[in-house]
């Protein structure tokens, strides 16, 4: 807050190549904690009042949705979809974050996915449902993204 109250960017992603939103999720929303701690749902409310742009692409290719899908709980991912992340947008290598979501296990995510209106794509979704071919909880919420 401190930064930013002094004129830091909060877009900005500087020789790293990577925005700070994206420093904030990856290094805010360890794996497997849950809830997330408040600092990082702080950091982030910061940020993007501050101007972060939860579309930026990091060096690999992901919007901010994707490092926070099944890594930060579903606050963060509230946070982004209400400050304008597109669900539907895909990687550098074609997976939506709601893709990544049900891969690392994150219902709850997906889910707040879906109600943003999240939609699969023809190829993605064909791939899911070979991905999830036994698993009747990951295939429902294929379907419901399917019948959109």
């Amino acid at each position: 807050s401190a930064y930013l109250a002094a004129g830091m960017s909060a877009a900005d992603a500087g020789t790293t190549g990577i925005p700070p939103l994206h420093h904030a999720l990856m290094f805010g929303c360890p794996y497997g904690v849950r809830p997330t701690p408040e600092g990082t749902h702080r950091v982030v409310a910061d940020l993007l009042a501050h101007g972060a742009n939860p579309n930026a692409l990091d060096g690999q290719g992901n919007p901010a949705l994707h490092r926070a899908a099944g890594q930060c709980d579903v606050g963060i991912i509230g946070k982004l979809i209400a400050a304008g992340a597109d669900v539907d947008a895909v990687n550098a290598t074609g997976m939506s974050a709601f893709s990544l979501a049900l891969a690392l296990s994150d219902t709850e995510g997906a889910e707040a996915m879906l109600e943003a209106g999240f939609r699969f794509g023809a190829a993605e979704a064909a791939l899911a449902r070979e991905w999830y071919l036994d698993d009747p909880a990951r295939r429902r919420l294929i379907e419901r993204a399917l019948a959109r």
